[in-house]
């Protein structure tokens, strides 16, 4: 099974979601999940966000790299696609053919039933541990 985090840069959200699903999945023992992530805006191979690093490292997970584009391969390649905000995937349906939208999902909808954006600590006011803690949660919650 292969997960795709979806944000606008690969930077801060979906990069710390990736971090947080793979750790799990090691944690558990699971070696049939791969876990990605990219952007639908890529800032060019820039090395993750500092700050959601540290914060990261706060509750205990290892995250390093750099962002990744999205590409209608990654997409075609995933069996689930979760998208930090809603218009993350109006992007991605622009990318990936109508036959696949079944697994593209807005993580808060797949996690909660209730669709609302995780908001991006690194263009916003929210805070990195509230942004971290959500898409922890939604890792947790659909942690196979």
């Amino acid at each position: 099974m292969t997960v795709l985090f979806v944000c606008t840069g690969n930077v801060s959200r979906s990069a710390v979601a990736e971090c947080i699903l793979r750790t799990m999945a090691e944690r558990a023992g699971r070696t049939d999940i791969t876990v990605a992530s990219a952007g639908v805006h890529n800032l060019f191979g820039q090395p993750y966000d500092s700050q959601m690093i540290a914060t990261a490292a706060k509750y205990g997970y290892h995250m390093e790299g750099n962002s990744r584009q999205m590409t209608q391969e990654t997409l075609l390649q995933a069996d689930f696609i979760f998208a930090m905000e809603r218009y993350h995937c109006v992007q991605i349906q622009k990318e990936l053919p109508y036959a696949q939208w079944y697994k593209l999902h807005q993580i808060t909808q797949y996690c909660y039933g209730d669709e609302f954006n995780i908001e991006d600590p690194l263009y916003s006011d929210a805070e990195y541990d509230f942004a971290f803690h959500q898409i922890e949660s939604c890792c947790k919650i659909n942690h196979p």
